[in-house]
């Protein structure tokens, strides 16, 4: 699978799982004339009731710290949440790793 279906498929089935448990998802990207690219830093965004969550997903373990790093790229108000999802080969549940904006 190349690296933009690999990409494609896990940033879905983040948003299937986030909707399972309750939340709004949108997939949030810009699209340029020669380029697409995340907005902040993320590939989603879920709401519900409660809160809001910017989401960064990556499909390597490896490269949560650089998932981590885009989300901190901006400055962040204090309820907002941030979160790097990874999902494992075969996992029902990703791994959620919380970003802490103020660190």
């Amino acid at each position: 699978m190349n690296k933009v279906r690999k990409g494609n498929y896990y940033r879905l089935k983040t948003k299937k799982w986030y909707e399972s448990k309750g939340y709004l998802v949108e997939i949030i990207e810009h699209s340029g004339r020669y380029s697409k690219g995340d907005i902040w830093g993320s590939d989603l965004i879920a709401k519900n009731e409660s809160e809001l969550i910017f989401i960064q997903c990556k499909s390597n373990k490896v490269d949560i710290s650089s998932g981590k790093k885009e989300l901190l790229s901006t400055i962040w108000p204090p309820y907002i949440k941030l979160q790097v999802i990874y999902w494992k080969s075969y996992a029902k549940e990703p791994t959620v790793v919380e970003v802490n904006p103020s660190s």
